[in-house]
């Protein structure tokens, strides 16, 4: 009982890892949308030098 408990909470933290990770990136992908007009060649360089 308690492995499977454990186990549980283990996916709930990964699953909610994931969704960060996931809006972080659509936030970023926003992000180099909204910035296009002004400079995203500079954009992208600074996020691949990061």
């Amino acid at each position: 009982m308690l492995s499977g408990g454990f186990l549980l909470k283990t996916n709930a933290c990964l699953l909610t890892y994931f969704l960060v990770q996931w809006a972080f990136c659509i936030l970023l992908f926003i992000l180099i949308i909204f910035s296009e007009p002004f400079n995203t060649a500079g954009l992208l360089d600074t996020i691949i030098s990061v």
